[in-house]
């Protein structure tokens, strides 16, 4: 509720700023975010006695995005990712040369999310890490539903369905809206 109340304000501050410049702004960051957080406190409600599994939530936090390393091809990107999740494969194309950032001819194609998962299996594997069954599904889930919706950027899930996944899936989705202020300062 405390963070729906900041969102309330930055959005309120929002408008305000745009009356102030004869409405010349046209884009609203925290539009509609407000009705979101509110259904997604909805949906948490339903696990609202449930236990936080905490080392699930901060591994798959730091998996979420990682699988961006095989979506984009930047400068200076090697194939060592796509080696990593397909030891046996051959690769044809070793010439490619990024001055920028754009999307991977081949990433694309999976896209970071499923490939976080992937990620996350072959470091378990790779390492030998004994974890049960359970921990690999929630975690796997988390990195699956972090965009929250699947029309909302590739979303692998419906909806998330643990606290865990609510929890990862605003977290992110805040810190998609709040990057979007910063863009809009430096404007």
């Amino acid at each position: 509720m405390k963070l729906i109340h900041k969102v309330e304000t930055q959005f309120k501050q929002e408008i305000w700023e745009s009356l102030k410049d004869d409405g010349q702004r046209s884009h609203f960051v925290w539009k509609d975010s407000i009705d979101h957080l509110y259904h997604m406190l909805q949906g948490m409600s339903e696990y609202k006695f449930k236990e936080i599994n905490y080392d699930a939530l901060i591994t798959s936090i730091l998996f979420h995005d990682i699988g961006k390393l095989a979506e984009y091809d930047y400068a200076g990107k090697s194939m060592d990712i796509f080696n990593f999740l397909y030891p046996t494969a051959s690769f044809e194309d070793t010439t490619r040369k990024q001055a920028g950032i754009a999307m991977d001819p081949l990433g694309v194609t999976i896209g970071h999310i499923p490939y976080g998962v992937l990620v996350l299996s072959r470091v378990i594997e790779h390492n030998q890490i004994t974890i049960s069954m359970e921990a690999i599904h929630l975690m796997s889930h988390c990195i699956l539903c972090h965009h929250g919706l699947p029309e909302w950027g590739g979303s692998a899930i419906r909806k998330p369905l643990n606290l865990e996944g609510y929890i990862i899936h605003i977290v992110d989705y805040l810190d998609s809206r709040y990057e979007n202020t910063e863009a809009d300062h430096e404007k």
